[in-house]
């Protein structure tokens, strides 16, 4: 599978830092919200993106890191949120009880794929070492090289 492939398929900010591994903390105020189709425990004011990956669902970033507050850069983690006119990026919107969320469509496929190509026409991957092992962003430089 080709980087463009594994970044693009279906499947400052005042946001609360909560991890996306593991459970809820116990005593955590919690709520419901579904996405795409599946309702999903979150918690009020978590990053959409935090709760749809502590529930399983794999939304591509490239700018996300747990030790960053989100920045919403790279476009990558577009959601469809019921009620709003446009994708939104999940990293940088806030769980609301009761949202209706779709994190993977054919038209944010199409989305994700034309931001991707856009992020890499910039790029030429020519970094210096360290990046050429370990990119501090955590592209696949190999993979990246092979495009």
């Amino acid at each position: 599978m080709s980087l463009l492939e594994r970044y693009i398929q279906p499947g400052e900010s005042q946001l609360p830092t909560v991890s996306h591994t593991g459970e809820i903390p116990s005593g955590q105020p919690t709520c419901t919200i579904t996405i795409d189709g599946q309702e999903v425990t979150a918690i009020p004011g978590e990053a959409i993106l935090r709760a749809a990956q502590r529930a399983g669902f794999n939304v591509p970033t490239l700018c996300d890191d747990e030790k960053l507050a989100p920045a919403a850069a790279c476009r990558m983690c577009l959601v469809d949120i019921e009620g709003q006119d446009r994708p939104l990026p999940s990293c940088h919107i806030a769980v609301e009880p009761g949202m209706k969320i779709v994190s993977s469509s054919d038209a944010l496929f199409k989305l994700r794929k034309q931001n991707l190509e856009y992020i890499l026409s910039d790029h030429n991957a020519y970094c210096m070492p360290p990046c050429q092992i370990s990119c501090p962003t955590h592209i696949d430089i190999p993979g990246y090289l092979e495009l």
